[in-house]
């Protein structure tokens, strides 16, 4: 159960930190969107043998998350969770690509070791992007502006209303949780002959919900539409900032900073 409710804590934790009061909060969404997006974009598009290109894009993270005033162990402990996923799709990588790229202090260094090494860094860094986003912009502007985008309505209603009620969820399996545990007092976890019926009453238990969540919705009058009042306009501090940060991001990306300072000094 204290895993359980660890993830509730995780996840308004970052609410918590998008209500603080920094430059970085105080920028327009659409232009942190903007910024985030082309990060995005940068990072992804470097191939996956090119090892020495990433490097030079750390200075994103490095630099926002200290001018957003959020501790960093909030990030990096948020993107960890992500590295075991490109952990097990890296590994193939050192199985199947054994040319030898390199040495290394005479060691021999394979392309599927710097093919892997590159997959943990871009996930490392977009994972951070994205949480320096959410983590700065409240999650009712964050919607809002995605659908001054123009994205689908579909699209952005169920990435709003998942992240909204997935603290209903796991408050429902807390309280399963604890229930189980108080009739078997002795028992660390839910054993695996009660997990079958574990997760059909949680589902259950969620679709009751939802049903009465959606009426109670209807009933304030929700049509299938988002709408948040007071929709900020763009200010030219945050446009001048933003392209300012798209145009640092775009020179570490195609232009070699090793060369640049060779060729100035």
């Amino acid at each position: 159960m204290s895993k359980i409710v660890d993830a509730i804590q995780t996840l308004s934790s970052l609410e918590e930190l998008a209500a603080a009061d920094s430059a970085l909060h105080r920028a327009h969404p659409g232009v942190k969107i903007a910024v985030t997006f082309i990060y995005l974009i940068c990072v992804l598009s470097i191939q996956r043998h090119q090892l020495s290109p990433l490097i030079p894009l750390f200075f994103y993270p490095a630099v926002m998350i200290p001018a957003a005033d959020i501790p960093f162990a909030a990030i990096f402990k948020r993107t960890a969770v992500a590295l075991p996923f490109s952990l097990f799709a890296g590994i193939s990588n050192i199985v199947f690509e054994r040319d030898i790229a390199l040495y290394l202090f005479h060691i021999p260094v394979t392309y599927g070791i710097i093919s892997f090494t590159t997959l943990m860094i871009k996930t490392f860094l977009c994972v951070s992007a994205v949480l320096i986003l959410i983590a700065t912009t409240p999650s009712f502007a964050l919607f809002s502006q995605l659908r001054r985008f123009h994205i689908p309505q579909l699209l952005v209603m169920t990435v709003m209303l998942t992240y909204r009620y997935i603290f209903l969820l796991l408050d429902e399996a807390a309280n399963m949780t604890l229930a189980y545990h108080l009739r078997a007092p002795n028992q660390k976890g839910v054993q695996m002959k009660d997990m079958g019926s574990f997760l059909g009453q949680l589902i259950l238990r969620c679709f009751d919900r939802s049903e009465r969540v959606y009426a109670a919705m209807e009933c304030r009058g929700f049509d299938g539409e988002y709408r948040a009042g007071g929709q900020r306009k763009t200010d030219g501090a945050s446009l001048a900032a933003g392209a300012a940060v798209i145009a640092v991001v775009l020179a570490l990306r195609f232009f070699s900073l090793p060369r640049l300072i060779e060729t100035i000094f």
